[in-house]
């Protein structure tokens, strides 16, 4: 019998290979919503398709070829079937692969020249699939008419979680653009009747510590302690919450449980009843929103593939080169954040709160303080892991405080849209940040400077006292709360933990005393252990010299 994929021919097996390790790079792109025909994409794709014309050439006999097609099908297959697998049994890479190896081996064996228009046929109806639930899926993109709440202003609450905002205190005066973020956020809260606390600190530097300790009234032990580590999510780099005290508590007072998050942190704890979760994450049509040059775009698109999936990671995905990946951050809280949340609110037939975990002004720090987007190149080196030198330092707080700025505008507005929908006045609002900003400094001669692992933003890494200032970029946060009915703003002017603050605000059922620890911040050390640092010593000695005493 004559097939219709002849692997004795070159075309034959570029076709055969161009299924196993181009058609991935494609779905890929189609289920990151990015377009097919961009330039980039093409040119990415060429290039694979260029490898696929180099192993057809080199891989002329018909068996060494359909070797090699059961190994970049192992490569590309394992992660996808681990996943597939997991709810049923729990395998290793290494023993997935090896399942999928022998399994391939078998099927060589069996069908022998038909293996290849087995593959082919499988892949090929994978990505069919997948361009028709993308296409489904934009029919279905019609927005909705939003509607009014029809039992008129609602007790409802509004819980805000923007993600590495510093505290009113915290911002480096010494930067003009910081000095006027500071400003901002300082009018906006003043403005809508907040009572703001700008000397709050968070008790950990990293969003997974300090929200799941925040979020259930209480400090760590270890790190990781109320993070779920056997939740299936977790090796897929989904951190989920064991227990979240604040959406228990709510949901027990017959609140309907609404949430905004990103993909990376599942506030929604096991045995938690949330009527409606809304998730967004990193995908790549964010882009859309830059500017920037299609070779920018081009080693996003390909860091961004080879980092999609940990075997390929290793094997850069079958291209000849390796680019570091990115993330879009603030760009992909759009998805969400502020429009949807307001259309949802105005949506409510009940009572609600309105849990919303927003990446702003997270890094990258792209937004410009009238909310236009910066250039790719100028954003995407940003990280956390690592210490600036002093010009570094300066030039990202800059972009972080303009982005900061431009987020006060934003909550300026939502404000504004619900007191004219009414609801305004009748919610209670809490608006806090996980952590501070975390742009460090270089310690000094001796340390690891900007080297991208060169600092663990949880671990000490301190060889004498800490600066305050480095305290203050690690752990100052944000914090501002709206009490129904209030309409004159307040400043608690006092040094405290965003904990304490927290459970004196709005105290949960069965919140235990957040006692003297709470006073204290938290760098892990051996074993994850925490180590106690008096923050508030710090800040009493060196007051007027870094940050704002008063």
């Amino acid at each position: 019998m004559k097939l219709p994929i002849d692997t004795g021919l070159l075309s034959g097996r570029v076709l055969v290979l161009a299924c196993v390790i181009l058609l991935p790079f494609l779905r890929f792109l189609v289920r990151n919503d990015y377009r097919l025909w961009a330039p980039e994409s093409l040119a990415a794709a060429s290039v694979l398709l260029v490898v696929c014309v180099a192993l057809s050439a080199l891989a002329r006999e018909r068996i060494v070829f359909l070797c090699l097609v059961a190994l970049c099908s192992v490569l590309m297959a394992t992660v996808p079937a681990l996943r597939l697998l997991a709810g049923v049994v729990e395998l290793t890479l290494e023993q997935t692969a090896l399942v999928l190896g022998v399994a391939l081996a078998l099927l060589i064996a069996l069908l022998r020249e038909n293996f290849a228009m087995l593959v082919a046929v499988f892949t090929l109806s994978a990505f069919a699939v997948d361009l028709g639930q993308a296409l489904m899926e934009e029919l279905r993109r019609s927005p909705p008419a939003v509607r009014g709440a029809s039992t008129g202003p609602l007790p409802h609450v509004l819980y805000l979680i923007l993600d590495e905002h510093i505290g009113v205190n915290g911002f480096p005066e010494a930067f003009a653009a910081c000095g006027n973020a500071r400003r901002k956020v300082e009018q906006t809260f003043a403005k809508w009747g907040f009572r703001t606390y700008p000397n709050a600190y968070s008790n950990y530097p990293s969003t997974v510590s300090s929200l799941s300790s925040v979020l259930n009234r209480r400090l760590l032990e270890r790190r990781r302690t109320l993070l779920d580590e056997n939740s299936q999510e977790w090796r897929w780099g989904t951190r989920t919450l064991r227990q979240n005290r604040l959406l228990e508590t709510f949901s027990r007072r017959g609140y309907r449980v609404e949430v905004f998050q990103h993909r990376a942190m599942n506030h929604v704890a096991d045995g938690l009843k949330a009527d409606a979760v809304h998730e967004y994450w990193d995908a790549l049509n964010a882009l859309d929103q830059a500017p920037g040059s299609r070779l920018w775009r081009f080693r996003w698109l390909i860091g961004n593939y080879q980092q999609s999936d940990l075997v390929m990671s290793r094997v850069r995905a079958f291209f000849p080169f390796r680019f570091a990946p990115h993330t879009t951050g603030p760009l992909s809280a759009a998805a969400v954040w502020p429009a949807k949340l307001f259309d949802q609110m105005m949506r409510a037939s009940r009572k609600a709160i309105f849990f919303a975990h927003v990446f702003l002004p997270h890094f990258p720090y792209l937004y410009r303080k009238d909310g236009s987007v910066r250039d790719l190149e100028e954003w995407s080196r940003d990280r956390i892991d690592q210490r600036a030198n002093e010009s570094l330092y300066r030039e990202r707080y800059q972009r972080y405080c303009e982005q900061a700025e431009f987020l006060s505008g934003q909550l300026d507005r939502l404000f504004a849209r619900m007191d004219q929908a009414g609801f305004f006045d009748s919610t209670r609002i809490v608006v806090h940040g996980d952590h501070g900003s975390r742009i460090r400094r270089s310690l000094g001669p001796g340390t690891r400077g900007e080297q991208p692992t060169g600092s663990d933003p949880e671990g000490y890494d301190y060889r004498s006292a800490p600066p305050l200032r480095d305290l203050l970029d690690r752990f100052s946060t944000l914090l501002a709360v709206k009490a129904p009915g209030a309409d004159q703003p307040e400043t608690v002017r006092g040094r405290g933990s965003l904990l304490r603050f927290l459970s004196e605000a709005l105290p949960l059922d069965g919140q235990p005393d957040p006692g003297p620890d709470t006073d204290f911040v938290y760098l892990f050390e051996h074993g994850d252990r925490p180590r106690r640092i008096p923050i508030l010593d710090y800040w009493k000695e060196k007051d007027g010299q870094y940050g704002h005493p008063n």
